[in-house]
């Protein structure tokens, strides 16, 4: 190409996005999932909505009940926000001293985000605190469960058994530490293997039949399992590492997570001075006189890393506690449990926020029950009507983020597309096997702010192609303007 033909290519005016309005938008929807490997076999519902006029842009089965798993989390968040507030720190934890008993107890109220910092620092103010036992005697640390707590089951409805004890499988108690999940770190040494509790503890067991390995010519070996068999505490760490690599870590649930909460405060206490014997867990009826109350942290902040990080205990303790704190005692009795905190969210869900009655169906907090169902459309209602809450900042801040793929080059409107900021989606995915939804808002680059609700359910193998899908219908509906405009 001669040097003037090339001058001159470069310099026609790269080619404009070109806007698409109601009609042209639903075209291009329906045209791009008909033709995608996604919607073969896989179930695919898709609405759409401009919150600002309350029009449909698109409806594709948005009526259907799907799976939702963690795009649930919206539906807790939602009512938790409203019903408790924001700024909420009520879930308290306290620490009681009975010196005739030579008891410390540690009583939990469903605060969410308790982490072992947490725990450290109050062992620290327990221990200036605390008073010395006549004889050099110790005292006894009792995680102490409240009356109306006792007696929950230790998972939610329709909880897979067979996942424990993965991360997110966590049996769910009132005072739950770093969500009731413990790490383990695996060593080899010289003296062979170590496997410790991260913060230490005396509880539970380990059982380490890690084979250390003499270092040679290769990389390290580093095939270590970190396990326990389901609904039992002891650890069971197994395979081989090489000595002097570099450590490995392992997080799982426990079984009894009361206990080990009560073991490392037990330990932490004992790097404080203080003598502590026994550990033990208890129903805890009546308050000491001596206490010291800990508030949780404010709700926002919970709600936060619940959608964020898709922390699954975070969203039953919240459900626990609107069941105790709005639940109906007649019905479901005194104690916290799942069906009067479901029914709690579910009544704010229609009465409140006007999500139509039998298009969903709501078991627990966080959407790890294949019991949930949702449709599309019960989302965009939730969605446009906490665009009108006065917590809207808070419930849109905990929402993730995504980029939207724009062509390179180009402009719109006469701005380059490399100007416009690419992170136009704010929602909250859910994903377990056969399941990728996703629900939440997308701006424009027109300057409107949709709501859309994306939900796949009924595939073999990877969720790509579904995430594949759901990327192009972003990249469409950013281009969407009003034809009046």
């Amino acid at each position: 190409m001669s040097i003037a033909l090339l001058l001159a290519a470069n310099a026609l005016p790269v080619a404009a996005l070109e806007p698409l309005d109601d009609r042209s938008l639903a075209a291009t929807l329906d045209a791009l999932i008909d033709n995608h490997p996604t919607a073969r076999r896989t179930t695919v519902a898709l609405k759409v909505v401009d919150p600002a006029t309350g029009e449909v842009l698109y409806d594709r089965h948005g009526d259907r009940l799907l799976t939702p798993a963690s795009n649930l989390k919206i539906y807790t968040s939602a009512a938790a926000l409203d019903l408790l507030g924001p700024d909420d720190t009520g879930a308290t934890t306290s620490i009681e001293i009975d010196r005739d008993e030579r008891t410390l107890r540690l009583v939990g109220g469903g605060a969410p985000m308790i982490s072992s910092d947490d725990l450290r620092g109050w062992a620290r103010q327990a221990a200036d605190w605390l008073p010395v036992l006549p004889g050099g005697a110790s005292w006894r640390v009792v995680t102490a469960v409240p009356e109306e707590w006792a007696g929950l089951p230790d998972k939610g409805p329709g909880w897979m058994w067979d996942d424990e004890p993965d991360y997110y499988n966590m049996t769910i108690t009132p005072l739950a530490v770093d969500f009731n999940t413990l790490k383990v770190t695996v060593a080899a040494g010289d003296a062979g293997t170590t496997a410790t509790l991260v913060p230490a503890s005396a509880y539970p067991e380990i059982v380490d039949t890690v084979e250390a390995l003499a270092p040679g010519g290769g990389n390290p070996v580093r095939s270590v399992r970190v396990d326990r068999d389901p609904f039992t505490d002891t650890v069971l760490v197994s395979g081989r590492l090489t000595r002097g690599a570099k450590p490995i870590e392992g997080v799982i649930t426990m079984h009894d997570p009361d206990l080990w909460v009560a073991g490392v405060f037990a330990e932490m206490l004992r790097e404080r001075g203080v003598p502590v014997g026994e550990i033990s867990t208890a129903v805890h009826a009546e308050a000491a006189p001596s206490a010291m109350t800990f508030a949780s942290d404010p709700l926002r902040e919970a709600v936060k890393h619940f959608n964020k990080v898709s922390e699954n205990a975070v969203g039953e303790m919240l459900l626990l506690r609107l069941g105790q704190e709005h639940g109906d005692h007649e019905r479901f009795g005194p104690d916290a449990s799942w069906p009067k905190g479901a029914a709690v969210i579910g009544d704010w869900l229609i009465n409140t926020a006007g999500l139509e009655e039998g298009s969903f169906r709501l078991v627990d907090g966080s959407g790890l029950s294949r019991y949930n169902l949702i449709t599309a459309d019960s989302s965009i209602r939730l969605l446009t009507f906490m665009l009108r809450h006065e917590a809207r900042d808070a419930f849109i801040d905990s929402l993730p983020v995504y980029a939207v793929a724009l062509p390179q080059g180009g402009d719109w409107g006469g701005k380059p597309l490399a100007e416009f900021d690419a992170e136009r989606v704010f929602a909250k995915p859910g994903g377990m096997s056969g399941v990728n939804t996703i629900s939440g808002y997308v701006d424009t680059l027109d300057g409107r702010r949709l709501a859309f609700s994306f939900l796949t359910n009924g595939y073999v193998g990877s969720s790509a192609p579904s995430r594949d899908l759901r990327g192009k219908v972003w990249a469409e509906l950013v281009r969407y303007r009003p034809a009046s405009r």
